[in-house]
């Protein structure tokens, strides 16, 4: 199996009958599909199995995988609609996969089990075990008269991983990574500088998301590689200092601060995983009135 731009996609079960609406697999018949993984870019792969709601208790969808140079023990797919592989996993890096489908009705032929669609096998380079990578997002105003400010956070060392996953989306939750923040902000009327300070902190799985397509053929998802969802905040016990020299304050309070370090608007600017589907990245400057917003992230898919 080799991709073609970065993904493939198999129909399978081809000896079985084809008819104007579909397929049958005939009484007493056997059908099988010998599967390689040879080329070592492929990373996720999903199997539809159309034979999970044709009925029929006599027909069998077996399932034999050879991973890490053994062959596991046989597995009965019949009732599950698709399959989902990251060959990414060691455990899941599929080196062959061998179907059978079988029919063991005692009718005659041409009454055996109809279905609407083969079974098909897609495959994509898209990364899906863990992504790492850094990110930050500043904030650079200026109203013109004076009054300024500057706003940065980042986040580094960060690691998603996934969460939950579909046939053709991968949910991922940031599990590692530090985040930290500093926002300086001048005043003119009255003469004021506060400088808040949000030190560095361990970054939760409820902090970040990243949701991604994977390249994949699976029902009621587009088959691209479009990043869905792209998100970062850390709470922080802050550092507010403000002086305001004319007023005679000068004050410092500590507080929980939002620091969001990866807001990036997809709607109007979308991203894609890279063609060789091992990375993600942005570099975007936003123009709001009185503001620059500064966008900047890398993200790499890792191999276990």
């Amino acid at each position: 199996m080799a991709l073609a731009g970065g993904k493939v996609k198999l129909d399978l079960l081809k000896t079985a009958v084809a008819f104007p609406s579909g397929y049958i697999v005939q009484p007493r018949s056997v059908h099988y599909e010998h599967l390689k993984f040879t080329d070592d870019t492929v990373s996720a792969v999903v199997l539809t199995n159309p034979l999970a709601s044709a009925g029929g208790k006599d027909l069998k969808l077996k399932a034999v995988m050879k991973v890490g140079g053994r062959w596991k023990t046989v597995e009965d797919w019949t009732g599950d609609g698709s399959k989902f592989f990251c060959r990414d996993k060691q455990g899941e890096r599929l080196e062959e996969l061998i179907l059978v489908v079988s029919n063991s009705e005692n009718v005659p032929s041409g009454q055996g089990v109809t279905f609407d669609k083969p079974l098909q096998l897609s495959a994509s380079n898209v990364g899906c075990w863990r992504w790492q990578g850094t990110a930050s997002r500043r904030v650079l105003g200026d109203d013109g008269a004076g009054n300024t400010g500057d706003y940065l956070a980042q986040a580094q060392n960060l690691v998603f991983e996934p969460q939950a996953s579909f046939p053709g989306m991968l949910m991922l939750a940031a599990t590692a990574g530090e985040a930290n923040g500093r926002y300086v902000v001048h005043s003119t009327s009255p003469v004021c500088d506060v400088d808040i300070t949000g030190p560095t902190k361990t970054v939760s799985a409820t902090d970040a998301m990243l949701w991604l397509r994977l390249g994949l053929d699976a029902e009621g998802l587009p088959a691209d590689r479009g990043v869905v969802n792209l998100l970062g905040t850390t709470f922080i016990n802050s550092t507010s200092h403000g002086v305001c020299p004319a007023a005679g304050i000068d004050e410092t309070v500590v507080f929980q601060n939002a620091w969001s370090w990866l807001l990036y608007p997809l709607l109007t600017n979308p991203l894609s995983v890279s063609d060789d589907g091992r990375r993600i990245a942005g570099n975007l400057t936003e123009s709001v009135p009185g503001a620059r917003i500064v966008h900047t992230f890398t993200f790499t898919a890792m191999r276990e």
